[in-house]
């Protein structure tokens, strides 16, 4: 169990971290200009990291929830094809 939790706060801190690196580079800046009449001024940092670390526990949970049915013999063959039902499409 303490390795469930381990495993889904840094799965969640990664996601939070990826998120504000893609969302900061001033390359994102400029394709996300197109949405700047409909998007937010204000961003809410605090709970983006809670989503994020939610989205961590959600991951790792349905990831030991599907272990024993998913293609592979380790566990690393495992989570690479857990990991298609993830897609991370951050717009």
């Amino acid at each position: 169990m303490l390795r469930y939790v381990v495993v889904s706060l840094f799965g969640g801190l990664l996601l939070g971290v990826l998120d504000g690196i893609i969302n900061a580079n001033p390359y994102a800046q400029k394709l996300f200009d197109v949405y700047k009449p409909i998007s937010k001024t204000s961003v809410n940092i605090i709970l983006g990291f809670g989503i994020d670390i939610f989205y961590g526990f959600v991951m790792a949970g349905l990831f030991l929830l599907l272990y024993k049915s998913l293609p592979g013999s380790t566990g690393l063959v495992k989570e690479c094809s857990d990991a298609r039902f993830f897609p991370i499409n951050d717009v």
